[in-house]
């Protein structure tokens, strides 16, 4: 599990950006799958809706093949290696 708030905290530090616990929290809450799939069933937003599937952290694994996994992997390399991923080992 990420801690989604320290690592906001990192970023907004290093942008030199001082944002409260409360708002911090808040905002964090207001992207959880649960609020932006009810946001959008409330609002009818059907198209935006499709692409949340499960919010169940690793879900892809269950919805990507292995070949589909390996084209991606092969087509965003560079950009993989460029921000350190080191895949799902």
């Amino acid at each position: 599990m990420c801690d989604t708030a320290g690592e906001l905290k990192k970023i907004l530090g290093f942008l030199e950006i001082d944002v409260g616990d409360g708002i911090l929290e808040e905002a964090i809450s207001n992207q959880s799958f649960k609020k932006k799939k009810s946001k959008f069933m409330d609002t009818g937003d059907f198209e935006n809706m499709k692409f949340l599937r499960s919010g169940k952290q690793g879900g892809w694994r269950e919805f990507l093949s292995p070949a589909m996994v390996k084209k991606i992997e092969k087509t965003n390399a560079e950009v993989m290696r460029n921000f350190n991923y080191k895949g799902d080992k």
